[in-house]
């Protein structure tokens, strides 16, 4: 019976007064109210013991839904936690792709600057003269490079040779020395380094199968140089069409090749590199390794078709790590020629296509490494600043008392004055001598005159 019924039971009770029946309702209704009472405090006391446990639960149900989710995670391959954000718009954005996306941009600026004129750091030959080539009669393979810093290693080791015989000593001269990847069937121009400047001459291609003796005063090895991140297993995928997949029994690092003819007390003096591709893993494994310093000139030829090296993302991030390792390493670009690839080979992916110049693109490059005695381009600048920046300091010193011309100054002043401004004079003709000559397109080249 509830407490409603019997307040009134209660009240009719005292409208016809029965002690009996109305102690035994009195009595009823008391204990009612005594057990809403205890009902009252055991759910006020519950509520109280609820506001003080929302901390802890939340807590415990958070550590168990982040470790459900992180083994999920783990389990699957999903990077739905860690790699993704919301981006202004609210809309998911995963952090992966977008760091891919800033990575293959920051790589195509790097390919657009070796490709562009004036923009990835230059070099004069070492001898001062310019670049030539030597005329073969594929001449749409003519590059030119330092022909004259050739010329003069080879007139030097003559020259030993001479000095030594008239000093009754044994004759240990060291000829110029010169290593060519990707024959593709032709040593003329091999020939003529021999012949022209007397250089001794290794021919390397995994694709060709020639004797060792394979023109005079050429040596023929059917090897290839191994690039960087190739496991050996096939390399077609950076190589033209028209060849297969490469024995990886047939690749080398330049070091062990380089050790397996014992040169390793000399410098390669010209390095040509033209095998289809496959010239930007190869790159960086020479530049990034270290393994560039054996050489003083590369001779490349550069493709950026899909079939001919650059045929994923991946692909031209690698190239870029390439020119990074080499700038890195003092490798400066001393000529710098147009050519053009077949159409067949015409097929370029999205990044690649921002950089080429036109359908057809292939360019030849020659560099040379800058020793550490010689400064760089940007080295030659900073010292110009610096030199530049203590003459206008001089000149604010004495201008005050002496006037603005400083032929007018005192003699011992005009004398300090001279040699300040012959501390800068020089490293500022240096650099735009360097930057001034050839920058405004692809440059043409003489021919180195032969002897006949």
């Amino acid at each position: 019976m509830t407490p409603e019924k019997l307040r009134r039971k209660l009240a009719a009770t005292k409208a016809n007064p029965a002690p009996d029946i109305h102690d035994e309702v009195r009595r009823r209704l008391q204990d009612e109210d005594t057990t809403d009472a205890s009902e009252s405090s055991r759910k006020a006391r519950q509520s109280l013991f609820l506001s003080k446990r929302p901390s802890i639960s939340r807590a415990i149900s958070a550590i168990l839904i982040g470790y459900i989710c992180y083994q999920w995670g783990h389990r699957t391959g999903s990077r739905f936690i860690s790699d993704e954000f919301l981006d202004e718009e609210g809309s998911s954005v995963d952090i992966g792709m977008h760091e891919h996306k800033a990575s293959l941009s920051n790589a195509v600026t790097t390919l657009r600057c070796l490709t562009t004129p004036g923009c990835y750091p230059r070099l004069p030959c070492s001898s001062g003269r310019d670049p030539a080539k030597i005329a073969i009669s594929r001449d749409w393979e003519e590059h030119a490079f330092c022909v004259h810093d050739v010329e003069g290693s080879h007139r030097r080791a003559e020259k030993m040779q001479t000095k030594n015989k008239r000093d009754r000593r044994e004759p240990d001269p060291q000829p110029c020395l010169v290593y060519s990847f990707g024959i593709a069937g032709s040593v003329e121009w091999e020939r003529k380094m021999s012949s022209q400047l007397g250089c001794e001459v290794y021919a390397f291609d995994p694709t060709s199968n020639f004797g060792e003796r394979v023109a005079p005063g050429v040596k023929f090895y059917p090897i290839g140089l191994k690039g960087a991140g190739n496991d050996g297993t096939d390399v077609s995928a950076t190589h033209s069409e028209m060849y297969g997949a490469i024995d990886p029994s047939k690749l080398r690092t330049l070091g062990e090749i380089v050790r397996m003819f014992g040169h390793e007390n000399r410098e390669i003096d010209v390095l040509r590199l033209d095998c289809e591709g496959c010239e930007w893993s190869v790159l960086k494994e020479l530049a990034c390794s270290g393994e560039s310093r054996h050489v003083r000139q590369l001779m490349v030829e550069f493709h950026f078709q899909k079939n001919l090296g650059l045929a994923s993302d991946e692909d031209v991030q690698v190239a870029a790590d390439a020119i990074n390792c080499l700038e890195e390493e003092r490798w400066g670009i001393v000529s710098m020629q147009k050519s053009g690839c077949g159409k067949l080979d015409a097929l370029y992916i999205d990044p690649a296509a921002k950089v080429v110049k036109d359908f057809f693109f292939l360019t030849y490059i020659t560099m040379r490494r800058a020793p550490n005695t010689e400064r760089m381009p940007w080295e030659e600048l900073l010292v110009a600043s610096e030199a530049n920046v203590d003459l206008i300091e001089y000149e604010k010193r004495y201008n005050k008392v002496h006037g603005p011309d400083p032929y007018q100054w005192p003699s011992h002043l005009q004398e300090e004055w001279r040699q300040r401004d012959d501390k800068l004079s020089p490293h500022i003709h240096r650099f735009d001598s360097i930057y001034k000559k050839g920058d405004l397109g692809f440059e043409v080249y003489e021919r180195y005159p032969e002897k006949r």
